[in-house]
Formats: structure tokens, sequence, C-alpha cells
């Protein structure tokens, strides 16, 4: 025996019984009833006195099926939910004459006849099929039907003698044993079933979440009818509540269909409005995997909002939502060139507008990083190349490098990486199109590199290479001079061959220093520091392309030598010299070694071919070495190749 069911039985009696007495002396009946309430033994819902008459109505659904349905399914499943509807409103008419709270009647009733619906079905006494379509997509159904209000008055009372189960955990242990069992249409069926059961509150949900998250991800077994509730549930919360679900709806109309409808949009921006930062996000990072024509129109729906300060969080300002739509439109995962190329134009449009300068900074170098990595070099769709240069040169154009915060110099600063640790060939356009950007912005990426925690060698090394303005750095005479500066240590001397190497062709007002020190190097020095010193010469030598007779004979001298790093750089130093280093080679190829003799003819093989070079080769005696006479062979078949194509 309960109170409530005594107090939903005294408003039941009250309904049918004070129908025709004024509200007052009503008022005055129930009071005196509650007071004895106290002390009086429950009643049944209803006495035998109050049996209500039967209700006949007319209702009609549109069940939309799935691809797993066939026309007797779909005539049983629409059939269902009109039956469902036709109990809850008799059932929401018996309660509200009774309770008179609106939140009572859509809440716990609702649940409970949507939980228990086999025990309300018995207050059905007839059904009558009015009319009924199918097209394969959709079953309509329209019927009459009778509804017994004495059998919903029994199903309630029933269930008021039940005792109460904590439905939260119940639902958390049975979300739990279903999603043990193997994947399936059956299980996923069972699972939104029980979900649709129930309204998603923010008291108990974390089961409810579980379920949509399973249907997510397990979406090649779809299930009916859940869409359709995840955005009814969306459309009823309240400003605060479920963060998580609008952008989860969304996911999982993405998961179904690739798309969201423009309904199921509009339930969302209403939520949205009220939304929070995160909510917000999580919103974005979900659209953001549709089609780019979709994407831009819901980007731009939530920009409207901005602008029209639709949002009721403040904190949502132009500045803060933009650069959220410009950070998630850039696809990092699946790499959608288009939402590319529109994240690039967004920020185009909305710089001005943005705060969150090491966003902004990430940003840009996404973009630039994007337009020039090999795939989108080599495509004329986008022009991702372009568009690239323009966001990074407008990002340096209206920001000054010298007062950007630290993070933010240090990821403009990994723009560079590539070029600082070599990873990049001098003849690539990679390598190309970083040149470009130093040269254009020499000031900014000189200073980048210079407020870098690492030794000034490196930093000047750097900048040496790339023509940056670099201070207190040898020129290159007093680079060669110091490099052979004998009271400097060997690691010393190092650093000052580096700096000359690193000069390139700028290093040529040190050629007639670097024979000097390249004649007495081969005449005095026998250290294992001579092969270092030799090998920069003769990098310097092939970089300024000497043509001095003494310097590509120092070059010959070194072909004799058994250190094959000291050699081989030779060799392509001679090759790079070209014609003006093909006399002298040709005068010392009968007078020095068969190793040397060798490398002669690798180095001609590598030249660009010019009158006599080919004649050369073929008038040279056949050499008894193996090693020269293959040589000769596939030089002389190189060379007529390249003059053929």
């Amino acid at each position: 025996m309960r109170s409530t069911t005594y107090f939903a039985s005294l408003f039941a009696s009250f309904f049918t019984s004070v129908r025709f007495i004024s509200f007052s002396t009503a008022y005055l009946l129930i009071l005196c009833s509650l007071s004895a309430a106290f002390t009086v033994q429950a009643a049944p819902f209803e006495d035998q006195a109050t049996q209500r008459e039967p209700v006949i109505m007319v209702k009609e659904y549109t069940y939309r099926a799935s691809e797993n349905d066939s026309k007797v399914s779909a005539r049983r499943a629409a059939l269902e939910q009109l039956q469902k509807a036709a109990i809850e409103e008799v059932g929401v008419h018996i309660q509200s004459s009774v309770v008179n709270h609106e939140s009572v009647i859509q809440g716990k009733l609702k649940q409970e006849m949507q939980l228990n619906f086999k025990t309300f079905s018995q207050a059905l006494t007839k059904t009558k099929i009015l009319d009924e379509k199918w097209n394969g997509e959709t079953f309509y159904i329209k019927a009459e039907i009778e509804v017994d209000p004495n059998g919903i008055t029994n199903a309630m009372n029933g269930l008021s003698a039940k005792p109460k189960v904590n439905t939260c955990d119940a639902n958390t242990n049975q979300v739990k044993k279903l999603r043990n069992k193997p994947a399936s249409t059956e299980r996923n069926k069972i699972l939104a079933e029980l979900a649709m059961k129930a309204n998603f509150n923010d008291e108990c949900n974390a089961w409810q979440y579980s379920v949509l998250n399973t249907l997510i991800y397990y979406k090649q077994y779809p299930v009916n009818g859940y869409r359709e509730f995840l955005f009814d549930q969306l459309s009823k919360i309240k400003s605060t509540e479920l963060l998580e679900l609008p952008a989860k709806a969304i996911q999982y109309a993405i998961s179904q269909s690739g798309k969201v409808t423009n309904d199921e949009w509009a339930i969302t921006l209403k939520v949205m409005v009220s939304a929070s930062y995160r909510s917000l996000q999580n919103l974005v990072r979900e659209i953001s995997s549709l089609d780019t024509k979709s994407y831009k129109e819901k980007v731009n729906d939530i920009i409207e909002l901005v602008d029209e300060q639709k949002f009721k969080d403040k904190t949502l300002t132009k500045s803060k939502v933009t650069q959220l739509l410009i950070y998630q439109s850039f696809s990092t995962y699946n790499k959608d060139n288009e939402h590319n190329q529109f994240s690039a134009n967004l920020y185009l449009t909305y710089a001005d507008d943005l705060t969150d300068v090491n966003k902004t900074t990430k940003n840009v170098i996404k973009f630039y990083q994007w337009g020039h990595s090999p795939v989108e070099r080599d495509s004329n769709e986008l022009n991702a190349v372009e568009l690239a240069d323009k966001v990074m040169h407008h990002f340096l154009d209206n920001n000054d490098v010298e007062t950007l915060p630290d993070s933010s110099k240090s990821s403009l600063y990994e723009v560079l990486r590539p070029l600082m640790n070599d990873r990049v060939k001098k003849d690539g356009v990679d390598y190309q199109y970083l040149n470009d950007l130093l040269k254009d912005y020499p000031a900014e990426f000189t200073y980048l590199v210079e407020s870098r925690n690492m030794h000034a060698s490196y930093k000047n090394l750097f900048l040496l290479k790339y023509n940056l303005p670099a201070v207190n750095v040898c020129k290159p005479v007093e680079c060669t001079k110091q490099s052979r500066n004998k009271d400097l240590s060997a690691r010393k001397q190092g650093t000052y061959l580096d700096y000359l190497v690193a000069y390139g062709s700028r290093a040529s007002s040190a050629e007639k220093e670097i024979i000097k020190q390249f004649e007495r190097l081969q005449a005095l020095h026998k250290s294992g520091y001579r092969s270092r010193i030799e090998l920069a010469f003769i990098t310097v030598l092939s970089n300024i392309k000497s043509t001095n007779p003494k310097a590509i004979n120092l070059m010959l001298k070194t072909l004799q030598e058994s250190n094959k790093q000291v050699a081989e750089a030779a060799v392509d130093a001679l090759a790079v010299i070209g014609k003006p280093a093909f006399e002298g080679m040709k005068k010392a190829y009968s007078n020095t070694n068969s190793k040397a003799q060798q490398r002669i003819i690798e180095s001609i093989s590598k030249m660009k071919v010019f009158d006599g070079l080919i004649e050369f080769l073929k008038t040279l005696p056949t050499p008894t070495n193996s090693s020269v006479k293959y040589a000769l062979e596939d030089a002389i078949e190189a060379l007529e190749l390249r003059v053929g194509n």
C-alpha cells in the first residue's frame, strides 16, 4: 500500500466528482481529503465508481524504413508507434486530470509508458486501419484506435505496486552486457530501443552516450528511429544541459548518411545559441567532415550568429569563433584540399579580427607547409602554393616578429627546420621556396635565428649559408687565414672552414688566399687534419667555379690521394668547372697513376658535353687496368646518350 497511489486516487476521484461544484469548494474538499491521507489506508488509482468510457481517436504516423526493413517489418513498426502515441495521449489526459503538472506528465508518465508498452497495450481494445502506403522508404499508416482508459488506470496501479528500481543503474548494466555481445544489427536495434525509452537528461546520461558512441562506431548496422530520437531530444534540452549532445547528434547523422538535413541543422543552431566554447568546438570538428559545399554553408551560418550577436555566452567573440573555425577547417587528418583552401581563405578574410596570436601563427604555418607539400605543389586545381604564400606574406607583413609571444616565435622558426637540418636538396623545389621566403623577409628570419638558444657558430653558419645578415663573422679572406692559424685549436680552425664553405659563391674574394694555403698544405702539412682542410678548400673552389690553373692543378693532385672522400669531391668540383678544367685534365691523364686516371675519366663523364670531349676519350689508348677500362667505356656511353637526348 503506497501513499502516492492514494494521492492519485484522491485526485482522480475529485476529477470525476467535483466537476459541477465551484473551484473553491473543490479546493477545500481536496485539502480535507489530503489531511485524511495520513491516517487512511491507500486506495487503488481509481474507484470502480469512476470508470471511464472508451476513447476513440484517429491518428497517423509515417515510419522511415532502414535498409534492413521489409514492408512487413516497416508496417509493424509504424503501427506500434501509432498505438504508443494513442496510449500516451490518453494516459497523459488521465494523469493531468489528477496531478495537473506538465513536467510530470511529459516526463515520468511518458517514460513509464515507453518502458512498459506491453503492459499498457492491454488498454488497446480496437484498431481499425483507415489508410496505409508503402513506397519502399517510408510506411504511412492512418488508423482509428479505441483506448480503454480503465485499462491504462489498471496498468498504472500495477506499476505503482512494483518495487522501484534504479533505472540508471539498470540501464547502465544492461548496456554493458549488450556491448559485450558481437556487433550486429539486432544488437544495435536493442541498444537503440533501450535508449529511446528514456529521455537524454543531465542526471543519468552516461549510458546514453555509451549507446550513442556504439551506434556511431558500428554504423554498418543501422537502426530505425534513433536519429529522429536524438534530434527530438536535442530540441528539448535546456541551454546549459548536454554539452556533448549537439556534436554527437551531428556525428551520428553524418555517420548514417554523410550529411545533415536542414531540419536537423536548424535544431542544432537553435541549441548552439546557448552553447559554450567547448560545445561549439566539438560541433565544428564534426561538421568539418562534411563535403566542402555543405561545410561552408554551416560555417557561414555560425559566422552569421556571431555577426548578429546571437550567442548568449559573450566570451564567444568574433575573434574567438572565427579562430576556431579557421583552426578546425584545416583538415589535418583527411587532408581535404578544398577544406584547407577554404580555411586559408577564412584566414585572409578574418585575419584582422583574430587576437590569439599563438593559434594564428600555428594556422599560418600549417597553411604554408600544406601549400608547399609535393602533392599540392603538383596540383593545378587549387593554386595551393600561391595561396600558401599569400597567407604567409600577409602574416609577416602585418605582425612584428620581435613582439610575437615566445611560442609563436618557436612555431615560426619550425618553418626553417628543414634548412637547418639540411633535409632539402639545393636543386629541389622545397629549398627554392624556403630560400625565397628568406630573401623576402631577411630581417625577420635573421631575428628568429639569432634569438634561438643554440651555439653562435651554428647560427652564423645558417645566416651565411642563406645570405642573411650575419654579425661578428669573418670575411672570406680572413676565414681562410684563420683556418690555418696554428695558434687556434683544430675545432676553432674547423669553424672558420665551415664559415668559408657557407659563403658559397660569395667566397670568390678569397680565391688567391685559398690557393696559397692549399699549396702550402700539400707541400708541408701531413697530419690527419689535412683531409678536412682539403675537402673544404675543394668545396669552396667548386662553389666559386674557379678557373685558375693553379686551383685546377691542386685538385688534380688530390685525385691521386687515398682519401676517397677528398678524391670524390675533386672529381665533382672539376666536373662543375667543366671546360676550363679539361685542358689540365688532358695533360695530367698520361702522367698519373691508374687510380687518378679512372677519376679523371669519371669527372669528364659528369661534365656538360662540349666539342672535343667525347673525341678525347675515344682517342685514349685502351687501358690495361680493368677499372680504368670499364670507367672509360661507361663514360663514352653516358656522354653519347646525353648528346642523343
